[in-house]
């Protein structure tokens, strides 16, 4: 099981479409969200999970644009108890026997300590964009100032960071698709343990359109003519060096069984 992370228009996107067309089941494609003004190619996003994401932010007090703080110890609350069953329902239902399976949405970077508990053993491809142009992304697409992005990028990013530990871990950055889109789909599908060949890997990089990378900073770490706070320069410095920390591959793969708790 994969789980693709990252900032709101930090590539999940196209990661989690890349993975599905190495063979990564998203669940029941009438589930998926339906392309939009902003995604004209679709989400890739399964509905029934986003729905719970949200409904447990809402549940803690918040938003994806305004994150509630998270008090020790929340994802094991009483109060959650019946999304954490529900939760387990959606994944045996949309996943069942599959061996390669996962889902994408960045809530999740907020809203990890909830589903690791329920995947235990899965493993993480974090979508790393630079903050400049994410958040001229986000100012277009909701009219978000510089500041506020920046900021929703460090708490995406530390979240899901803290939470991550020791697991299998792949930083996906989003301009190496662009940079070299064969070498970049061949090293998603070695940390999936996918064995594709050639012919594989080129119909997936075939998949990354220049039309997808719509905007773009000057490169020198400005956004709204301003340079980058230090915490976030710093995170993005650190979040480059990351790279992959595979782990072994787990022996199973498949969703939790619907007596999951």
């Amino acid at each position: 099981m994969i789980c693709v992370l990252g900032m709101h228009r930090s590539g999940t996107l196209l990661t989690a479409r890349l993975l599905n067309l190495l063979g990564m089941s998203l669940g029941h494609p009438l589930n998926l969200l339906p392309p939009a003004p902003d995604n004209p190619a679709g989400f890739w996003e399964n509905g029934r999970l986003v729905q719970i994401n949200e409904e447990i932010l809402a549940r803690l007090g918040g938003t994806w644009d305004e994150p509630p703080a998270l008090p020790r110890g929340w994802a094991d609350g009483p109060d959650l108890q019946d999304l954490r069953e529900r939760a387990a329902a959606v994944l045996a239902e949309e996943f069942g026997e599959e061996r390669f399976w996962g889902w994408k949405d960045p809530r999740t970077c907020l809203t990890l300590p909830f589903w690791t508990r329920l995947v235990p053993d899965a493993r993480f491809v974090l979508c790393l964009r630079h903050p400049a142009d994410v958040a001229l992304s986000l100012a277009v697409r909701n009219g978000l100032p510089a500041e506020r992005s920046l900021r929703l990028w460090r708490i995406y990013n530390l979240s899901a960071l803290r939470c991550l530990g020791s697991a299998p871990l792949l930083v996906a950055e989003f301009e190496s698709y662009f940079r070299s889109p064969l070498a970049a789909v061949a090293r998603l599908a070695a940390f999936a343990g996918v064995r594709a060949g050639p012919g594989a890997l080129r119909a997936a990089a075939r998949a990354i359109e220049l039309g997808l990378r719509h905007h773009r900073s000057d490169g020198a770490a400005r956004a709204g003519g301003a340079p980058l706070p230090p915490a976030v320069a710093r995170l993005y410095r650190r979040l480059r060096r990351q790279g992959c920390r595979a782990g072994a591959l787990p022996r199973t793969g498949r969703a939790p069984s619907r007596t999951t708790s």
